[in-house]
């Protein structure tokens, strides 16, 4: 299926297993950190992409998950949501997911065929709420981490040249409007607060920076640049709110089995945990 939960070992703790003098911490499981949103997300493995940069970040101490979907919105993702983040799935729920929609949402409404991503603002909010509840029910007794991200500002020069070049949108096209992606990314800001639910609050987060349209391909979507500027900031967000799973190199989770050096060359069996039976 496409649950996230289903790829991973039931145990969720690391255990350890000792081998004469010395103690040997072997994973259970890997951390799980699950990316779920639009194409901002859908497109973070390709070259240069923030989740490319947290995969590594993690690299063998925790997978990174990616589940995006472009051109979605909440409405169109909560029917995602019972084979994505299925209830009570106990300890083999992901540790984090974060949530990043409300580019799409946020397309203006009453343009016809243009408006066909917009969700109302009232609706948005419910639906972010419903998203947060459905992940957190699939452990009630250790629920995962959830992690808001808000729609980042919008180029309208830039988008309408790349909607006309390649959609055949007129060049007078308003069916984006970077105030009112603004109002989504507050909406998020008060889902977050609601819901006790960390915030990276991208849109402003931009806006801050120095030519921060440079940052952006097509008005909407990131350059590599723009990606790095998102890796930082979910990362820090990571490392602020969730400091038990921060990555190895940030002196958080350890790395997967012992490091080679630790390796005993000359009998290996001293370094790793006794071998399942039959192997």
């Amino acid at each position: 299926t496409a649950s996230t939960a289903s790829t991973a070992s039931t145990a969720s703790t690391a255990s350890t297993a000792s081998t004469g003098n010395m103690s040997i911490s072997k994973s259970a499981r890997r951390t799980q950190l699950v990316l779920f949103g639009d194409s901002l997300t859908q497109a973070g493995f390709s070259v240069g992409g923030w989740a490319g940069h947290l995969a590594n970040h993690y690299q063998r101490s925790a997978d990174v998950i990616l589940r995006g979907y472009s051109g979605y919105n909440t409405r169109w993702a909560l029917f995602l949501l019972p084979d994505l983040f299925p209830r009570d799935q106990g300890a083999s729920a992901p540790d984090l997911v974060t949530i990043f929609l409300g580019a799409n949402d946020a397309v203006m409404p009453d343009m016809g065929e243009q408006s066909r991503q917009h969700v109302p603002l009232e609706e948005y909010v419910r639906n972010l709420k419903t998203i947060i509840t459905s992940i957190r029910q699939m452990d009630a007794t250790n629920p995962p981490h959830v992690l808001l991200i808000t729609p980042p500002p919008v180029d309208v020069p830039h988008w309408v040249e790349f909607a006309s070049a390649n959609y055949g949108l007129p060049l007078d096209t308003k069916s984006r409007c970077n105030e009112h992606t603004g109002q989504y990314a507050k909406a998020v800001i008060q889902v977050g607060a609601e819901t006790s639910t960390p915030v990276v609050n991208l849109y402003d987060h931009f806006l801050q920076l120095p030519n921060w349209e440079s940052y952006f391909c097509d008005g909407l979507h990131m350059h590599p640049p723009g990606n790095e500027v998102v890796f930082q900031a979910v990362q820090k967000a990571i490392s602020v709110h969730f400091p038990s799973i921060k990555a190895w190199t940030d002196n958080g989770l350890p790395m997967d089995y012992p490091n080679h050096n630790d390796v005993d060359h000359e009998n290996p069996a001293n370094s790793f945990p006794p071998l399942s039976d039959g192997l």
